[in-house]
């Protein structure tokens, strides 16, 4: 049985970050918690229900869970691809495919539930965790559903699942230890939507706002509290949060959940060991030592930080710290070295600013700032790569701003990336160069082809060694989908899916530059070449219509395994 501890956050705050504590209740007063999520929903509540936009607006749009993050390199972070051993997994459909390395042959096909529908993965070598975000038994389609799958490779059987109203924020893997963290929103029922012609009536509006508020205000806690289902060895069985395990924010208002599940993949899923922790309405950023949790508040635009340490038997809320504006996104937050980096906007993204938090003790505070990190331009991202970071703007011309964060108290501006900032995907390559990948644009917007370039940094200047151009060439899918690509620096091979249904392999040194090596199809009939992969001296290709695996030197096709 599962023994969760809950970590409850707020966004409905109405006091300044200067007036109020970031931090968390550590013992829970039970009346005071119900209070406090019953007087968040209340205000969410309009005539039709909670109302997206409010403080909280509700569940966000799907996102690729987890966010990309080049910066963390001691966490595996979940796909529809994973390498294992002599054996690479690989989602197709609701497909579990355990495929040969040394030929891309089908070795084992596992059928996977209805809702798994090209779920990401993660392994250990020995045991699988799939994930999902819907539920399409449910009562309610759009609503969302967060699903884990467990899966025994050895015996290739399912072995357990939970299941949690509500949706994905985050996974990650840290050797046999998967933390997946699920965000969850009151459950409450309201009446249905009458026809249009009664919600036009004058008196429509505020009858019923008040006769859905008085629903939330008799609400009782099991509407607000979270529970999941955990299911194994044929019996699924009922958990609930209870409140004493349940910490609220300091001085302020609770509006939904973030709960963090620890799955240890040596162990069956329903031992007592995995420990569930709750956070808040958040953005999540994890290695294997910390967690941390970010939820922005529009009405004060401040952004508040939660630390829980890892390293502990049981996962533990440490500290919090906050900072002035909204976090950007998923990508916004990065620890190295000790120091949590963060970058954060105005509500219009005019322009950002980055600050860097220590991370010791029970208060993350500000220990280096930099302003206006996007110019005169307005900021639309910010990419950390080890220990500088670089700043997409609203300039789809570019360059991208550079910034030297190796001192973290004395954080500045290196410089700029001479670089279309439109569409920009930044690639981390070998000894601090990496690689930049987007679509020049004319005047009036219109993508002029593909362009790579390889960057090696400077003090004050960024050096392009080499750059690739095809004018008319098709964009890759990276700028869109973080995880579709593949470069491996110690040779250089380089996989780029483009669109609609191809890729192209470069080859990327800092001796030979950048040139061509091919392009790979598949089917027409297919969605296209998402994802690469190289296998010793293979180089694999997927897409909905199969694997293709091809000689890493030559580029001579070796095998086609049809799905």
């Amino acid at each position: 049985m599962m023994t969760p501890v809950v970590l409850l956050l707020a966004t409905a705050c109405s006091v300044s970050a200067a007036d109020t504590s970031p931090g968390l209740h550590s013992r829970q007063d039970c009346a005071a918690l119900l209070d406090s999520l019953r007087s968040a929903a209340v205000e969410r509540t309009g005539p039709l229900g909670l109302v997206p936009g409010g403080p909280d607006p509700g569940p966000p749009p799907a996102l690729e869970v987890p966010a990309y993050d080049p910066s963390t390199s001691d966490v595996d972070l979940p796909d529809q691809v994973a390498r294992s051993g002599p054996q690479v997994l690989f989602v197709s459909g609701r497909t579990l495919l355990v495929l040969r390395a040394r030929d891309g042959s089908v070795q084992r096909r596992l059928r996977l539930p209805k809702g798994y529908e090209s779920a990401r993965v993660v392994t250990d070598g020995r045991r699988a965790l799939l994930l999902a975000d819907h539920d399409p038994d449910g009562a309610e389609p759009a609503t969302p559903s967060a699903r884990v799958l467990t899966v025994d490779l050895s015996a290739f059987r399912i072995t357990g699942e939970l299941r949690m109203p509500g949706s994905l924020a985050d996974a990650r893997r840290a050797g046999p230890l998967v933390r997946v963290s699920v965000r969850a929103l009151p459950r409450l029922e309201f009446p249905a939507p009458p026809p249009p012609r009664e919600r036009a009536s004058p008196d429509f509006a505020p009858r019923a706002r008040q006769h859905n508020r008085d629903i939330v205000r008799e609400a009782p806690a099991e509407a607000f509290h979270p529970s999941y289902d955990v299911t194994s060895g044929g019996e699924t069985t009922r958990h609930k949060v209870p409140c004493q395990r349940i910490n609220r924010p300091v001085g302020d208002r609770a509006s939904s959940v973030l709960t963090v599940f620890t799955f240890d993949l040596s162990r069956p899923i329903g031992d007592a060991s995995p420990v569930a922790i709750a956070g808040g309405p958040a953005t999540v950023h994890g290695t294997a030592a910390h967690l941390f949790v970010a939820e922005s508040d529009p009405a004060s635009v401040t952004t508040r930080v939660h630390r829980l340490d890892l390293t502990r038997p049981r996962p533990l809320y440490v500290g919090s710290g906050s900072v002035t504006g909204e976090i950007l996104d998923g990508e916004a937050m990065s620890e190295h070295d000790g120091y949590l980096r963060l970058a954060v906007g105005d509500p219009d993204r005019t322009q950002g600013d980055l600050y860097i938090l220590e991370t010791d003790g029970p208060v993350l505070d500000p220990v280096g700032k930099l302003t206006d990190i996007s110019g005169d331009n307005g900021i639309r991202s910010v990419t950390f790569l080890g220990a500088r970071a670089y700043v997409t703007t609203t300039r789809a011309q570019g360059p991208l701003p550079a910034l030297d964060l190796a001192n973290p108290y004395k954080p500045r501006r290196d410089g700029d990336v001479a670089f279309p900032a439109a569409s920009t995907r930044l690639l981390p390559s070998s000894d601090g160069r990496f690689l930049a990948v987007g679509q020049p644009r004319t005047g009036r917007g219109t993508p002029r082809g593909l362009r790579v370039s390889l960057f090696e940094p400077g003090p004050g200047k960024h050096v392009r060694l080499a750059d690739f151009r095809r004018p008319g060439m098709p964009g890759a899918r990276v700028e869109d989908d973080p995880y579709a690509y593949w470069h491996d620096a110690a040779s250089g091979v380089t996989v780029l899916p483009t669109v609609p249904n191809g890729a192209v392999v470069l080859s990327v040194t800092r001796d030979a530059g950048i040139r061509q090596l091919g392009r790979i199809s598949h089917r027409p009939s297919s969605t296209g070449v998402y994802r690469a992969l190289l296998v010793d001296d293979a180089l694999w290709t997927f897409s909905s219509e199969g694997v293709m695996v091809h000689d890493a030197r030559t580029l001579k096709r070796r095998a086609w395994t049809a799905l």
